[in-house]
């Protein structure tokens, strides 16, 4: 901190920041005057004063050379203000005259208001008069010590006209304590000049630092004729002297003056208002204030939250118009100095308002008034009413939270990243500031004795604001705009340093921007960063997804530029490749045999993620207040000279077809760059042309997530090149012959019609369809329809809603919205009300205080304001409803639909409460972690927070994340799915009957709880999923949806076909656009304010099916799928879901809970599919439970266990699992109590005898699991607590068990008892998925499958370079057995189900090693030597049980050619799935 109270001055020049200090000051002391010309308080005494700063007016030049002031002075000729200087006698005359009008003119000083500098200012003290005259040096002024003042001085600044008579004047203030710089050496008188008739008179310079000097350029031999008009800045002392005033020779380029005025300027430094006096006082000893040296500039670490540091300037409260200057100029003489952002620094700018004159009689200047015309429009667009001081806004943009927002890792310095034709581009953070400089349009042009960078004209600046927020609000992969500014000044050195640094390094071909003066007004747009852009982009990988990537550059900026097209007739005009940002996104790597489903072109699975950026010289159609208006932007008639790019050819093409009508839509020239584009991703990015489609070699084919390979990218661009050249050449062609008998030609006119082209091409490939199931050929029909209806509500909530971006954020606009200021904002849809009001404990409940309004769609609206700024009119957690009067004159009352939190109290109520929820800025958790990639392959975790506590109640969130999350880690597991999240009224539905689908479960916690909890999975690398019910909602109709406006068809099916028979509850209609918003902005919701990372979809079967799936057997015939049975607006839902969240989040993760079978359901959408990722393979634990329940181990059928785990529709992921929460609810058990029943709770002691049921639960709830594991599919679940066994089953707190929680919790004590037997189950759960992660089965392809005996119930399989061993035999033990493998070495034990750690016998050693022999054995080219030997067999020997043998191994090959092994392997893969 610094020593004495300070505050911090912005000022021009090199010395852009200085730190002064700031005198405390007593209260002005109160006297009458008569004397006083205005009413203002008596000033002190005069002192004495010095003129400095005394400047020409004149056109400004655009650079002024300055050197180092040394031993030698300036020659006559380079002072122009001593040459010009006004005789004594005519200064007096003028004084005398101009004295009444500066007494009767000025006004005091509002208080509290800004005091700005280095332009004239809105604080003004009152004058006394002037009188002085000029003297080559400075003499101290004086002060009296005795008397109170006030810490600013006033400046008069008068100017003569040619006569010597004062026509203008105007004042300024500075501050008392600042030191003014010290005083040139001697001037000398300048001759004589009696005309100005030159146009080029020599420029204005000045210097706030003594040891800087102008070197001015020789003035035009015309102009030293003429006397120039002065212009006096005047003490408030009348009787102050002429020999107390100098001439100062720094100056600097200033606004111009009319061409036919030349004005001479003395700026004088008076004292402070006063009361005038004629006595002379004596001089003070030393200068009444110092000026502190100034401080190198230092990067300040950013603090962790800093207000917004771009404020709005200070309102205006009086406005007063400037003493305007003679010749017809409508600008101020004085440019006045922007207010700068407000910055916080380390000095105290505390006031003390007992030292503040707080007269009534004020004056505050209008800071728009004195802004140029053209300049007006920008400001208002910005928000600013005058400019702010370009060097302070960039010294405090780095502390604005727009950047804060960024990551923390971010960069936080300034970088040059680009550059255009009219704008530098610098980065900073995740952000970029685009600086356009402005032209000044009111000033005529004059010869440059620099070259500066091309200016734009305020207006196109403007409309490039305009048109870059519009189409960035509507359209995707367009630049979206984040702010605006006006700035002043000349170009900070910070950024100047930046651009000779990228000069130096790439190169630069734009004009250094030193050379523009202080009067220079720029543009800034922040936009975010969307990286490099085309021209300097790399991509990921050339050899292998260099095409992709390209492909998908090509077809992200067509589909732009259709959507574009059809929303605003837009044209970009000016689309060259840098113009175009390109991110670098992660895509998953698939390593499969089978051909993966194609995905759009545009898809993000491509690899790159594309921005439009730079519209300036874009046009597009808009509409405002005033009706529509066109937005477009002439060339400069330079740009259509350029040679040596195609880009320049497409400039003249489109002059050649627009011919002059520039105003109007050609939607033919998008056409033109994008084939400049085709040409330049084929041409210009290195690219190499395959050679073919290649295979990997020696085993599994590596296939790309889009389904096309690098040939098939590269042949669509080169297409695409050729079509939309002919058509350029066509359509040029028919231009220069000018004949109506020309042919049209083949070929896109717009983006839509080359979007067309590839839908064309990339439509529903039937073929693909075919490959995947040859048995859905007559469904064709079927499957086509369901996409045409996908596509069409797609294309509507395109045209109308602007697609998937704004539809699906629903509750940004719905329900309750809170603005920064506090205003709320609440919308609600109900049709069929006549009448609504909001009501709550904010209003006492009063239902007619605060009444709705309802548009034309029956949304019903209210705004209210806040009670204070920022504080809203709604207490934070308080409760809300809403109150509807139906036409019938029913009065009902209803939750808000869109409500983010509703609680219970079951005291006095089942019936919930909303409740209206917007914590505090502190007590809101904020994300700390990014979202996790997505798993390669996933093992899932599915829990219930309400059951996870050992204790007789409902677990919490913050519990869940203190206690379970460490568990689910430790155990391997990467993804959890949480059930029961969305509120529900009744616990034992286990989350099934939702009511409110945005309120998180308020029995577990608050929302900020789950967030939390969310995050710190996320910080430990797990993925979240949530477990979300869509297929139907709880009937509840005062506090749920049911009948919410009175009717039964708001948000459901009526009648018989909105209900659900057997869970009796509402059915949605998903037909409705609203219904739609409400879902899809329900499934954001949850990825957007919660993070999750994906959907398991509940109820998928009785959604798709107009039965429900209820009394339905499915037996596996097509009909059953594709006719009349089939709902295909839930289908086309599931599809709509499906595409827009994979769109939006291209590594999210869904999963369908189905047990039909439905085809295609987990195949991309673009290809014919509903879209999941994964299907749960539900048949599988329903087996294990019909053999543990009605089948003996004898009977145990091999070959139809692996046909369950292996039966899988082709092309399709599933998830695998053993049990589920289904399998645990009551009237069931778990596996582990089928298998051990009641000597659970007595034999899984380890101080108790092992009994043949514990050592057989044991051994195939272990064997089951790593089965299932390993070739159920290619994902697996396991429900919390089955991974160590739980006991008996889950039964929730109900009337019918008296509200019991025994068995609605989890019981963690029992694993963590050393002294039972549960931790072997948990340890071998925590190393077959520590397995999974090294090996990665789950994400290669399916297993081979060598040997199902049934005689001696072996399985053995490969899968991901693994043998599998599985002896299910309750008798028999083996030695010396033999397996085949198709790859020959030797081969190693990694894990054993019968090793002590797991609760074996360890008749398998750990780590053995097995020969091969070149023998084929059960169809495989090898098989294994005395695979067990001797005392290596399946009998439990040191217990003597021989029915104890069944025990599971997977075996490693780990010869040196292992890597040889997994492709030879996954090759003999490719062959298992002929069956």
């Amino acid at each position: 901190m610094l020593g004495t109270r300070t505050k911090q001055v912005n000022s021009y020049g090199r010395r852009g920041s200085r730190i002064v200090s700031v005198l405390d000051r007593r209260d002005r002391e109160s006297a009458n005057s008569s004397e006083a010309a205005s009413d203002v308080d008596p000033p002190p005494p005069p002192r004495a004063f010095r003129r400095e700063n005394a400047i020409i007016i004149s056109p400004a030049k655009p650079r002024v050379g300055l050197r180092r002031l040394g031993g030698s002075t300036r020659s006559p000729r380079s002072s122009p203000l001593t040459r010009n200087a006004k005789p004594k006698a005519m200064r007096d005359a003028t004084t005398k005259r101009m004295q009444p009008k500066l007494e009767s003119s000025t006004h005091i000083r509002q208080p509290l208001t800004p005091l700005y500098r280095n332009g004239t200012s809105s604080n003004e003290q009152p004058s006394s008069g002037v009188k002085g005259k000029s003297k080559a040096f400075a003499i101290k002024p004086t002060r009296t010590g005795l008397k109170p003042h006030v810490p600013v001085i006033a400046v008069d600044i008068i100017v003569f006209d040619e006569d010597g008579s004062m026509f203008t004047q105007e004042r300024r203030l500075s501050c008392t304590e600042m030191r003014a710089n010290q005083p040139c050496s001697a001037t000398r008188k300048g001759k004589k000049n009696p005309r100005m008739s030159s146009p080029s008179p020599p420029p204005i310079a000045i210097s706030d630092d003594s040891d800087l000097e102008v070197a001015s350029p020789k003035p035009v031999a015309k102009q030293l004729n003429r006397r120039p008009h002065a212009i006096v800045i005047s003490s408030d002392e009348s009787g102050a002297d002429d020999k107390d005033t100098v001439h100062k020779k720094h100056s600097v380029p200033l606004a111009k003056s009319h061409s036919k005025l030349k004005s001479h300027v003395e700026v004088v430094i008076p004292s402070a208002p006063s009361r005038k006096s004629k006595v002379a006082k004596k001089p003070p000893s030393s200068p009444p204030f110092a000026l502190t040296p100034p401080r190198a500039p230092a990067f300040r670490p950013r603090p962790a939250a800093v207000p917004s540091l771009l404020a709005p300037p200070i309102p205006i409260t009086r406005p007063r118009q400037l003493t305007p200057i003679r010749g017809n100029s409508s600008r101020s003489l004085f440019r006045r100095a922007p207010p700068t952002p407000s910055t916080p620094t380390e000095a105290d700018l505390s006031l003390d308002l007992a030292q503040l004159d707080l007269s009534d009689t004020t004056e505050i200047d209008d800071l728009a008034s004195v802004q140029p015309e053209y300049l007006l429009p920008l400001l208002g667009e910005c928000a600013q009413t005058s400019p702010y001081e370009f060097s302070a806004f960039i010294e405090t943009f780095p502390f604005d939270p727009i950047v804060q927002s960024s990551a923390e890792d971010e960069d936080v310095r300034f970088r040059k990243i680009g550059e255009a034709s009219y704008s530098e581009v610098f980065g900073i953070g995740d952000v970029v500031l685009k600086i356009i400089p402005i032209r000044f349009e009111e000033e005529s042009t004059h010869p440059e004795t620099a070259e500066i960078p091309a200016p734009s004209d305020a207006k196109d600046v403007l409309k490039e604001i305009i048109v870059t927020q519009e189409i960035g609000e509507i359209c995707d992969k367009f630049v979206k705009l984040l702010k605006t500014y006006v700035v002043r000044g000349k170009y900070p050195s910070l950024l100047l340093d930046l651009w000779d640094e990228y000069n130096e390094r790439k190169g630069s071909e734009s004009i250094r921007p030193d050379s523009f003066g202080l009067t220079q007004i720029y543009a800034i747009i922040v936009l975010p960063n969307g990286g490099p852009d085309l021209e300097s982009f790399t991509f990921k990988n050339i050899s292998k997804s260099g095409w992709h990537q390209a492909c998908g550059i090509f077809w992200q900026v067509a589909r732009a530029l259709e959507q574009a097209e059809h929303l605003a007739n837009f044209e970009h005009r000016d689309l060259h490749w840098g113009q175009i940002l390109v991110k670098n996104i992660p895509v998953k790597k698939l390593t499969s045999k089978y051909p993966t489903s194609r995905v759009a072109m545009d898809d993000p699975r491509f690899g790159v993620k594309v921005t439009i950026i730079d519209l300036g010289l874009s046009r597009m159609n808009a509409m405002d207040a005033r009706g529509s208006n066109v937005y477009w932007t002439p060339f400069d008639n330079e740009i259509f000279d350029g040679e040596g790019d195609y880009q320049y050819d497409v400039y003249r093409m489109m002059r050649d077809l627009i011919g002059g009508a520039w105003k109007s839509y050609h939607s033919f020239t998008n056409v033109m760059w994008l084939h400049y584009l085709a040409t330049k991703l084929l041409h210009g990015k290195r690219l190499k042309p395959p050679g073919g489609k290649r295979q990997t070699g020696g085993g599994a084919q590596a296939v790309s997530p889009t389904g096309y390979d690098e040939q098939e990218c590269y042949d669509c661009l080169a297409e695409m090149e050729r079509l939309l050249g002919n058509r350029i050449a066509s359509t040029r062609k028919g231009q220069k012959t000018r004949r109506k008998t020309v042919a049209p030609s083949s070929g896109p006119k717009s983006a839509r019609d080359s979007i067309d082209m590839s839908d064309k091409s990339t439509q529903l490939n039937t073929e693909y369809i075919l490959r995947l199931d040859s048995y859905l050929e007559p469904f064709l029909p079927a499957i086509e329809r369901r996409h045409k209806q996908f596509q069409q509500w797609k294309d509507t909530i395109l045209e109308y809603e602007g697609g998937y971006e704004k539809f699906t954020k629903g509750y940004e606009v719905m329900g309750f919205t809170v603005k920064g200021d506090g205003t709320v904002v609440y919308r609600e849809w109900a049709p069929n009300a006549q009448e609504a009001n909001l009501i709550g404990d904010f209003n006492q409940w009063n239902r007619m205080s605060h009444p709705m309004t309802k548009n034309q769609y029956g949304v019903w609206e209210i705004t209210l304001p806040p009670d204070a700024p920022g504080a809203p009119a709604i207490p934070h957690d308080s409760k809300v409803k809403i109150s509807m009067i139906l036409p019938t004159g029913v009065r009902i009352e209803r939750l808000p639909a869109w409500v983010h939190r509703v609680t219970q109290d079951l005291t006095y109520s089942p019936t919930y409460e909303s409740r209206f929820w917007n914590p505090p800025a502190a007590e809101r958790y904020q994300f700390k972690h990014p979202r996790p990639p997505q798993p390669r392959s996933i093992r899932i975790y599915e829990a219930h927070v309400g059951i996870s506590t050992s204790e007789h109640r409902v677990g919490t969130y913050k519990e869940f994340t203190k206690d379970v999350l460490p568990r689910i880690q430790k155990l391997g597991y990467n993804t959890i799915q949480l059930m029961a999240i969305m509120e529900h009224p009744y616990y034992a539905s286990f989350g099934y009957q939702v009511t409110s689908f945005f309120a998180a479960s308020s029995r577990c916690g608050t929302p900020e709880e789950l967030r939390e909890l969310i995050d710190t999975a996320h910080g430990i690398g797990i993925v979240v999923l949530l477990d979300v019910v869509h297929s139907h909602a709880c009937k509840n109709v005062l506090d749920g949806l049911n009948a919410f406006d009175g009717t039964d068809h708001l948000y459901f099916h009526e009648g018989s076909k909105g209900r659900h028979e057997l869970w009796d509850s509402r059915l949605f209609n998903y037909g409705s656009h609203e219904v739609l918003r409400f879902l899809l902005s329900n499934l954001r919701f949850y990825m957007e304010v919660y993070q999750f990372d994906g959907f398991r979809f509940d109820g998928v079967t009785s959604m798709m099916y107009l039965h429900h799936g209820i009394g339905t057997g499915f037996s596996g015939g097509y009909h059953e799928y594709f006719g009349s049975g089939a709902d295909d607006e839930a289908i086309v839902y599931l599809m709509l879901a499906n595409d827009a969240l994979h769109a939006l989040y291209p590594s999210l993760i869904t999963i369908a809970e189905d047990v039909s079978g439905m085809p295609l359901l987990c195949i991309p959408v673009s290809q014919g599919g509903i879209g999941f990722d994964y299907r749960l393979s539900m048949a599988i634990p329903d087996m294990w439970i019909k053999l543990l329940k009605h089948k003996s181990d004898d009977d145990w059928d091999m070959s139809s266990i692996v046909h369950t785990l292996t039966n899988r529709r082709y092309g399709e992921k599933s998830v695998a699992y053993a049990e589920s929460h289904d399998q645990a609810l009551v009237g069931d058990k778990t596996l582990a109590f089928w298998l051990m029943d009641k000597e659970m709770y007595t034999n899984m002691s380890n101080l108790t005898p092992l009994t043949p049921v514990i050592a057989r639960g044991l051994a195939l709830h272990k064997m089951i699991r790593l089965l299932v594991h390993s070739l159920g599919g290619e994902g697996y679940l396991n429900f919390e607590g089955n991974e160590f066994g739980h006991p008996e089953w889950l039964d929730f707190p109900r009337e019918g068990n008296n509200n019991s929680f025994q068995h609605a919790r989890r019981q963690w004590n029992i694993v963590d008892d050393h002294l039972l037997r549960y931790q072997y189950l948990n340890n071998f759960d925590a190393a077959m998925n520590g397995l999974e992660s090294k090996y990665n089965w789950l994400a290669s392809a399916q297993a081979y499958v060598s040997l199902k005996h049934e005689g001696d119930k072996m399985i053995v399989y490969e899968r991901a370079g693994l043998l599998f061993i599985f002896n299910f035999h309750p008798q028999k033990s083996f030695t010396d057995y033999h397996v085949g493998v198709d790859v020959a070495g030797e081969y190693t034990t990694i894990l054993s189900s019968d090793d002590r750690e797991y609760g074996g016998f360890e008749n398998v050693t750990s780590g053995g090693k097995y020969l091969t022999t070149p023998l084929e054995w059960n169809g495989r080219k090898n098989r294994t030597e005395d695979l067990f030997g001797a005392s290596e067999s399946l009998r439990g020997e040191s217990t003597g049980l021989d029915v104890i043998t069944y025990e599971s191994y997977a075996i490693h090959m780990c010869s040196t050619q292992d890597m040889d092994v997994r492709l030879n392997l996954t090759r003999a893969q490719h062959f298992a799935f002929a069956y």
